[in-house]
């Protein structure tokens, strides 16, 4: 009978539900929000670019209709089968249609009948008011199907952008280890944790996701302390973070990637007292791969996650000369195509002065250019050079990478590095934007502005490109198909830290009216942007300043606080010398750049090794009993007795109820380990692991080092000969033993005794029968793995 208010993102949408066992009812928080009703029981998605939700459905194998079995969304949609479809929630763009405007994708989701229309339905309509008919944006046409196994969001049109709504657990612990190791009031000697997990593969692919994902964080926080020097551009701000971190071995071990900072290659960056002392081929190779990540940042990834941007931590422009240039280059693109310039004032832009004039929507058009070239990674690089001139060949960022100089991948599915391409043939590569052809975003975004016709919208965008070069702007090469490539010169991109006062006027953010997509940017470019179209080519409405609050993540990048994560797998598969390594690393708390500051271990850790005075413990899995729990977060607190110990619980199959209930597992009862002990089989098991230790112990004593010197043999003079020479005599040894033991009954000495006892001479005991059956169980398992392998030879 629990209900929950949920608000959506957007803040104006509400919904109530009620539960009801395991049952789940969806219901409007009040009558007015009646047709903003959440009753599809669908998995809830988002686009990681525009920020838009809705929910994943599965269509039938023919038609429209919604296939019966919703069980299996998830699977189809990362097995890249069956039918899947997104539909963004799409309550603005209905308004819209009803106004008179077309939106394309726009359709009616009949949630009653399972189907998705083209037929909007009457507005008195009881199932359109009561919520069961919603209007939702879904990708349509021929193309629809490819488009829908390239992940396409229906609103914005980016690859790779939906997501369902949830964290996974990984996820989750990345975030609040990099909060943790970001607090500016933590002491450094407490930036120390113990992760637990229960399969040595989740403790290796955690450790790594970690470690990767908060390096992230921490090269966000370095660019940022660099710009408190003032505004740098691109090629400055990382000449500036290289020197800030001078002679710290610490900062600049921080500066490197984790897939770089081990490598020999990398090495002597870090490694060496004074960073002079580094090779020069060291330095270029480390200031590469330090520009590759900062164009990143502010380019290809710079509108996707918690960015330096999105964040309101950094305001980007692009230093494209001043306002008059930038017109006097749009006014030579219509010159070159033979437009007609309208450069006077219509009257009802004289009656309407909030209206951009036409002056100010080509001053506006240069500025969306060049802020959708850098967007898309269109930055200049000497990696991407040749990638360039080959037209985008994937396979020169992924496979024939420079993986010498520590290029990062990028995949058949992970969005490249995109710059601008105008030319006639069709490329080989599918990494470049295309400028020419009606349905290119150059092309609609042009026509969108102008009014003109998509063709000649690509032409007005391929002269201004080439104006641009000619200025400066743009560099330019030519492709091996004779097309011509732009790109944005580092140089060019100016940098510098966002003042709350310009966040809060709105000066750094825009946002469309329609689907709300964010455009951020810096003040220049935010004020020549606003009240142009939305830079969506499906989207209907108008760029608008948004105000930033200050907030969490600002003031963390901010503060240059965050501790560089170096996070380690624990696991019995380790050798002694790396685990040790590790326990001594972390346990040092402050010492060397590399040492391991968050340890991700199976229950290896979880007693019997000194790892030191930590804080914090995170239980990525959740164990079965509460002995378990409690010794895992007991790990933490013994120094002062606080600890902070955070446990991650799948919201599923055996976890479940305990979300419920989480004092059966956090005050639940301890029961301690017990045995019988007159059980023959574990007394048989615990006297021979005791005859075992008093070999050990012996320093004259045979101490085989591998399974061949423990198992080859039974003769006399080998491990087991001696293991059954002293078992069957018995004598002093065995009375001890049982002395121990002072609830063993008379009749369970008496059997162990028997099992001791030969029958026939030394060696056929039948604990002497026992040993000899478990060395020819071990040679037939070697026989058996030998002929394994020369079968497969």
């Amino acid at each position: 009978g629990d209900t929950l208010d949920v608000i959506s993102a957007e803040g104006e949408t509400t919904w109530r539900l009620e539960f009801f066992g395991d049952e789940v009812e969806h219901g409007p928080a009040s009558a007015d929000d009646a047709t903003l009703d959440a009753r599809p029981a669908f998995p809830a998605v988002y686009c990681r670019r525009c920020g838009r939700s809705g929910w994943a459905v599965k269509l039938a194998p023919v038609g429209d209709d919604l296939d019966p079995d919703d069980a299996t969304i998830r699977r189809d949609r990362v097995q890249h089968t069956g039918r899947v479809r997104t539909l963004i929630h799409a309550p603005r763009e209905a308004e819209l249609w009803r106004s008179g405007n077309t939106i394309e994708g726009l359709r009616w989701f009949s949630v009653k009948n399972r189907q998705i229309t083209v037929d909007a339905p009457d507005e008195h309509d009881p199932d359109f008011i009561d919520g069961w008919i919603l209007p939702v944006l879904t990708t349509v046409g021929v193309e629809a199907e490819h488009q829908a196994l390239q992940d396409s969001c229906p609103s914005c049109g980016q690859t790779d952008a939906i997501r369902f709504l949830g964290s996974a657990i990984a996820t989750l612990l990345s975030v609040s280890l990099t909060t943790l190791f970001g607090a500016q009031s933590l002491d450094e000697r407490e930036k120390r944790a113990l992760v637990f997990t229960d399969s040595v593969q989740d403790a290796a692919h955690r450790a790594g996701f970690v470690q990767s994902r908060a390096h992230t964080f921490t090269l966000r926080s370095t660019l940022r302390s660099a710009l408190d020097a003032g505004e740098l551009n691109l090629e400055e701000l990382v000449a500036t973070t290289i020197s800030q971190a001078a002679d710290n071995q610490a900062k600049r071990y921080r500066l490197l990637p984790p897939d770089c900072a081990d490598r020999e290659s990398f090495k002597p960056f870090w490694e060496k007292e004074h960073v002079r002392q580094a090779p020069k081929a060291v330095h270029s190779r480390v200031n590469r791969r330090i520009a590759f990540d900062a164009a990143l940042e502010f380019g290809l990834n710079a509108h996707l996650g918690r960015t330096l941007e999105l964040t309101g931590s950094v305001a980007v422009d692009i230093n494209a000369g001043s306002r008059e240039h930038l017109e006097a280059l749009a006014n030579s693109a219509f010159k070159s195509t033979g437009f007609s310039l309208q450069l006077d004032v219509d009257d009802d832009l004289r009656d309407n002065p909030s209206t951009k004039s036409r002056a100010d929507i080509r001053v506006g058009w240069v500025r969306g250019i060049l802020n959708r070239i850098r967007t898309q990674g269109g930055i200049q690089h000497p990696w991407l050079d040749t990638y360039c001139r080959e037209d985008g060949r994937r396979w020169l960022v992924w496979g024939g990478r420079r993986r010498d100089e520590g290029m990062p991948a990028f995949p058949t599915g992970r969005p490249a590095p995109a710059f601008p391409r105008v030319g006639s043939a069709k490329a080989d590569g599918d990494g470049l934007d295309p400028v020419l052809g009606a349905t290119s975003w150059y092309a609609q975004w042009t026509s969108r502005l102008f009014g003109t016709p998509g063709a000649d919208g690509a032409r007005l965008a391929g002269q201004l490109l080439h104006h641009l070069s000619e200025a400066g702007v743009l560099s330019a090469v030519m492709s091996k198909t004779d097309a011509r490539v732009y790109a944005l010169p580092p140089d060019r991109i100016i940098l510098r830290a966002a003042h709350v006062s310009d966040l809060e006027a709105g000066y750094h953010l825009l946002e469309c009216d329609t689907c709300r997509a964010l455009t951020p940017g810096g003040k220049e470019t935010t004020t020549q942007l606003a009240g142009l179209p939305c830079f969506s080519p499906r989207c209907p409405g108008t760029l608008t300043p948004k105000a930033m609050a200050d907030g969490f993540y600002r003031h963390m990048y901010a503060s240059f606080a965050m501790r560089r994560i170096v996070a380690r797998e624990h696991t019995s598969l380790l050798d002694d010398v790396t685990r040790l390594a590790y326990e001594d690393g972390f346990k040092a708390a402050v010492s060397t750049p590399d040492a391991p500051n968050v340890l991700v271990a199976t229950p290896t850790l979880e007693m019997g090794i000194d790892i030191g005075d930590l804080s914090a413990v995170f239980l990525s899995s959740l164990p079965r009993t509460v002995a378990a729990y409690t010794q895992r977060v007991g790990r933490a607190g013994r120094l002062t007795g606080n600890a902070l110990a955070l446990t991650y619980v799948t919201g599923r199959g055996e976890h479940l109820p305990k979300l419920g209930d989480p004092l059966s597992m956090i005050d639940g009862q301890v029961r301690p380990p017990a045995t019988y002990l007159n059980a023959e089989e574990i007394l048989r098991r615990q006297y021979t692991a005791a005859l075992a230790d008093t070999i050990a112990r012996d320093p004259k004593g045979i101490h085989p080092k591998r399974a061949t010197g423990a198992l080859g043999s039974i003769e006399a003079g080998s491990y087991l000969g001696a293991l059954i020479a002293l078992g069957e005599a018995r004598g002093e040894f065995f009375d001890l033993f049982c002395h121990a033991f002072p609830t063993l009954t008379a009749g369970t000495k008496a059997m162990l005794a028997n099992w001791l006892t030969p029958e026939d001479g030394p060696g056929t005991s039948p604990f002497a029968h026992r040993l000899v059956e478990a060395s020819k169980a071990w040679h037939h398992d070697v026989e058996t793995l030998e002929f394994r392998i020369k079968t497969v030879q």
